[in-house]
């Protein structure tokens, strides 16, 4: 799945960069996902100019943070690497896509993804929260002899995207690959160099590979989820009292023999 950064969630709707950095973040982040998963991260090049304070732009609003190393990483990325969605464009710029007869998205992220969609690729957007597209799915109407209208994919957090390219990678098939994906997903977690010669002993099992999954997503979370203080965030109580409070725990304890320290001289 092909990732297009929707241009039109920025439309003058922040308060302060205060309340921008928290999208800023989550932009970053889906640009390390879309890594990790190996996606494609696509954004137009005139998003630099798109409001974000009332009329300060994008590129005004990082520029406001006075933070050298952060300004590289966003301004690097929009204005020199990309990749751009517009490096050219799949959907013709002259031809309408929008929605009704007053929302317009030619020349837009949402017209490119739908052209990508209307000739079968796997393509989404991702917007900032909050905006006017914080729902799933945007629908599209390409205006040619008769109206199409296309529905396209919209994330706009880290979790639901996550999860997505995760349903899109295909299942493992071998310890080798569950191994690979678990290094490629949970970059949380430290797998021991050698797992893979105690896992080979075994046949592969599929059921277990998708329940090894299940859990390390969860310990990966978890990992994430400590505050500055060492305490767990809200999200990471959360983790603890679904999958570890309850009466059936998914994970349990060390028994008391296993936390007791066997003696070596008999004693």
């Amino acid at each position: 799945m092909d990732l297009f950064v929707n241009d039109l969630s920025f439309h003058g709707q922040f308060t302060s960069k205060e309340s921008f950095r928290p999208a800023l973040k989550m932009l970053l982040d889906c640009r390390k996902t879309s890594d990790t998963y190996n996606r494609n991260y696509y954004v137009l090049r005139h998003i630099a100019a798109r409001p974000v304070i009332g009329a300060m732009t994008f590129r005004e609003v990082v520029q406001q943070y006075n933070d050298r190393n952060l300004e590289r990483l966003i301004m690097g990325w929009i204005d020199k690497h990309g990749p751009f969605a517009d490096d050219p464009p799949v959907h013709d710029a002259t031809e309408y896509y929008g929605y009704g007869d007053d929302v317009l998205y030619s020349k837009h992220a949402p017209a490119e993804v739908a052209a990508r969609v209307y000739v079968g690729h796997d393509a989404a957007l991702v917007s900032v929260s909050p905006s006017n597209f914080t729902r799933s799915p945007i629908v599209v109407e390409w205006h040619q002899a008769e109206i199409t209208p296309i529905d396209i994919d919209n994330y706009w957090s880290i979790d639901t995207l996550t999860m997505a390219l995760q349903q899109r990678q295909l299942p493992p098939a071998t310890w080798a690959e569950l191994l690979d994906q678990c290094e490629t997903r949970y970059q949380n977690l430290v797998f021991l160099k050698d797992l893979q010669s105690y896992l080979d002993r075994e046949p592969f099992n599929d059921a277990i590979g998708r329940q090894v999954l299940t859990l390390l997503d969860v310990l990966n979370r978890l990992k994430a989820s400590v505050g500055m203080d060492g305490r767990f965030t809200a999200d990471g109580e959360a983790l603890l009292d679904n999958y570890f409070r309850q009466q059936q725990p998914r994970f349990s304890d060390a028994s008391d023999s296993e936390k007791t320290p066997t003696s070596t001289n008999g004693r």
